[in-house]
Protein backbone atom coordinates (compact mmCIF):
# COMPACT_ATOMS: atom_id res chain seq x y z
CA UNK A 1 0.00 0.00 0.00
CA UNK A 2 1.28 3.52 -1.39
CA UNK A 3 1.67 6.10 1.43
CA UNK A 4 -0.73 9.10 -0.55
CA UNK A 5 -0.22 12.02 2.23
CA UNK A 6 3.80 11.15 2.00
CA UNK A 7 3.45 11.24 -2.24
CA UNK A 8 1.19 14.32 -1.90
CA UNK A 9 3.52 16.00 0.24
CA UNK A 10 6.44 15.48 -2.18
CA UNK A 11 4.17 17.23 -5.04
CA UNK A 12 3.89 19.80 -2.93
CA UNK A 13 7.72 20.49 -2.67
CA UNK A 14 7.97 20.06 -6.04
CA UNK A 15 5.84 22.12 -7.29
CA UNK A 16 6.77 24.75 -5.09
CA UNK A 17 10.46 24.23 -6.38
CA UNK A 18 9.62 24.60 -9.89
CA UNK A 19 7.74 27.46 -9.07
CA UNK A 20 10.11 28.93 -7.50
CA UNK A 21 12.99 28.31 -10.08
CA UNK A 22 10.98 29.62 -12.90
CA UNK A 23 10.38 32.80 -10.78
CA UNK A 24 14.04 32.81 -10.01
CA UNK A 25 15.24 32.50 -13.61
CA UNK A 26 12.89 35.50 -14.31
CA UNK A 27 14.04 37.84 -11.73
CA UNK A 28 17.84 36.98 -11.86
CA UNK A 29 18.40 37.35 -15.66
CA UNK A 30 16.07 41.12 -14.88
CA UNK A 31 13.81 40.07 -17.75
CA UNK A 32 11.01 40.87 -15.00
CA UNK A 33 10.44 44.71 -15.33
CA UNK A 34 7.89 44.78 -12.47
CA UNK A 35 7.72 43.05 -8.73
CA UNK A 36 5.21 40.30 -8.59
CA UNK A 37 2.70 42.16 -6.95
CA UNK A 38 2.98 44.76 -10.23
CA UNK A 39 2.74 41.94 -12.57
CA UNK A 40 -0.55 40.60 -10.45
CA UNK A 41 -2.40 43.81 -10.49
CA UNK A 42 -1.03 44.03 -14.58
CA UNK A 43 -2.83 40.14 -15.07
CA UNK A 44 -6.01 41.53 -12.82
CA UNK A 45 -6.04 44.24 -15.56
CA UNK A 46 -5.66 42.42 -18.56
CA UNK A 47 -7.94 39.99 -17.48
CA UNK A 48 -10.90 42.19 -16.32
CA UNK A 49 -10.76 45.15 -18.38
CA UNK A 50 -10.45 48.65 -17.17
CA UNK A 51 -9.74 48.59 -13.04
CA UNK A 52 -10.40 50.65 -10.48
CA UNK A 53 -8.24 50.97 -7.36
CA UNK A 54 -10.60 49.62 -4.89
CA UNK A 55 -11.50 46.51 -6.94
CA UNK A 56 -7.70 45.98 -7.34
CA UNK A 57 -6.97 46.23 -3.74
CA UNK A 58 -9.86 43.99 -2.69
CA UNK A 59 -8.32 41.43 -5.05
CA UNK A 60 -4.87 41.94 -3.69
CA UNK A 61 -6.67 41.57 0.42
CA UNK A 62 -4.73 44.95 1.05
CA UNK A 63 -5.67 48.53 1.75
CA UNK A 64 -6.59 51.04 -1.54
CA UNK A 65 -3.25 52.87 0.11
CA UNK A 66 -0.98 49.77 -0.52
CA UNK A 67 -2.98 49.49 -4.00
CA UNK A 68 -2.36 52.55 -4.84
CA UNK A 69 1.71 52.80 -4.50
CA UNK A 70 1.95 49.64 -6.52
CA UNK A 71 -0.36 51.52 -9.40
CA UNK A 72 1.72 54.59 -9.08
CA UNK A 73 5.01 52.51 -9.50
CA UNK A 74 2.66 50.90 -12.75
CA UNK A 75 1.54 54.30 -14.00
CA UNK A 76 5.16 56.22 -13.70
CA UNK A 77 6.54 53.31 -15.83
CA UNK A 78 4.27 53.07 -18.62
CA UNK A 79 2.21 50.29 -17.68
CA UNK A 80 -1.04 51.18 -16.84
CA UNK A 81 -2.58 54.04 -18.26
CA UNK A 82 -5.41 56.01 -15.65
CA UNK A 83 -8.47 57.45 -17.20
CA UNK A 84 -10.74 60.22 -15.22
CA UNK A 85 -14.49 59.66 -16.04
CA UNK A 86 -15.84 62.56 -17.92
CA UNK A 87 -19.15 63.36 -15.74
CA UNK A 88 -17.87 61.99 -12.04
CA UNK A 89 -13.95 63.41 -11.97
CA UNK A 90 -13.86 61.06 -8.67
CA UNK A 91 -13.93 57.83 -10.62
CA UNK A 92 -10.43 56.97 -12.26
CA UNK A 93 -10.47 53.63 -14.12
CA UNK A 94 -6.56 52.08 -14.91
CA UNK A 95 -6.06 50.44 -18.22
CA UNK A 96 -3.02 48.56 -19.94
CA UNK A 97 -0.82 50.82 -21.97
CA UNK A 98 0.59 49.58 -25.59
CA UNK A 99 4.01 48.93 -23.24
CA UNK A 100 2.25 46.81 -20.89
CA UNK A 101 0.31 44.74 -24.10
CA UNK A 102 4.19 44.47 -25.51
CA UNK A 103 4.77 42.80 -22.30
CA UNK A 104 2.53 40.43 -22.41
CA UNK A 105 3.14 39.07 -25.53
CA UNK A 106 6.75 39.05 -24.78
CA UNK A 107 6.46 37.25 -21.70
CA UNK A 108 4.11 35.13 -22.81
CA UNK A 109 6.56 33.65 -25.97
CA UNK A 110 9.00 33.69 -23.03
CA UNK A 111 7.08 31.40 -20.84
CA UNK A 112 6.40 29.39 -23.67
CA UNK A 113 10.26 29.12 -24.80
CA UNK A 114 10.77 27.99 -21.28
CA UNK A 115 8.01 25.56 -20.53
CA UNK A 116 9.05 23.98 -23.71
CA UNK A 117 12.47 23.16 -23.37
CA UNK A 118 10.91 21.90 -19.54
CA UNK A 119 8.45 19.65 -21.29
CA UNK A 120 11.43 18.11 -23.38
CA UNK A 121 12.06 15.90 -20.75
CA UNK A 122 8.73 13.91 -21.59
CA UNK A 123 7.96 11.67 -24.23
CA UNK A 124 5.14 12.69 -26.66
CA UNK A 125 3.08 9.95 -25.05
CA UNK A 126 3.94 11.24 -21.52
CA UNK A 127 3.35 14.43 -21.82
CA UNK A 128 -0.46 13.82 -23.21
CA UNK A 129 -0.35 11.78 -20.06
CA UNK A 130 0.91 14.52 -17.79
CA UNK A 131 -1.61 16.68 -19.43
CA UNK A 132 -4.28 14.90 -18.92
CA UNK A 133 -4.23 14.02 -15.52
CA UNK A 134 -3.43 17.92 -14.67
CA UNK A 135 -6.91 18.30 -16.56
CA UNK A 136 -8.20 15.91 -13.85
CA UNK A 137 -7.00 17.52 -11.34
CA UNK A 138 -7.60 20.76 -11.84
CA UNK A 139 -11.22 19.58 -13.06
CA UNK A 140 -11.58 18.73 -9.48
CA UNK A 141 -10.72 21.66 -8.37
CA UNK A 142 -13.23 23.87 -10.15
Amino acid sequence: MINRKKIIEDLMQDMHAMRHKLMVGYTMKKEMPVTPSQGFVLRFVAKNGPANVKSIAKTLHVTSSAATQLIDGLVDNGYLVRKINSSDRRIITLSLSEKAKKLFREFKEQGLNKMTKLFNALTDKELVKYADLNKKILNKII
